[in-house]
């Protein structure tokens, strides 16, 4: 028998790294055991220097980058990117059986001198 939707929720958090030229991981989100993430995205505002070779990726203790890849991203282009990673399966998103934190991997390019700021959104659905 097919899993009935109980509720769906959207969230958003501003993220930007503590130290511009070092490499980092940052929990940003946290998900419960039952919710399933359906879409993620991420809006650079404040974008690295051009020439950067600095990275974002979302992920989760299982895949660093199973919502969005770097090759997703512009990293040095303001814009706003939908999640391209391999959690996003036609199966319908990602089922968490256990808690986890969702994690922004920031990779630094040890020359950038403009702090990157974005926000990252994420839709998920609670099922039974």
């Amino acid at each position: 028998m097919p899993k009935a939707i109980v509720q769906e929720e959207r969230e958003s958090r501003e993220w930007s790294p503590a130290a511009k030229a070092t490499t980092e991981t940052t929990p940003i989100f946290h998900v419960k055991s039952g919710w399933r993430l359906l879409a993620a995205s991420v809006r650079v505002i404040t974008p690295l220097k051009a020439g950067s070779t600095g990275t974002i990726v979302l992920g989760d203790g299982g895949d660093t980058d199973r919502f969005i890849t770097a090759a997703v991203v512009t990293e040095t282009t303001a814009g706003i990117y939908d999640g391209g990673g391999a959690g996003f399966t036609p199966g319908g998103g990602y089922l968490y059986t256990t808690e986890d934190a969702i994690d922004v991997v920031y990779t630094a390019d040890p020359t950038e001198t403009d702090v990157m700021r974005c926000k990252f959104t994420m839709t998920y659905r609670k099922e039974e």
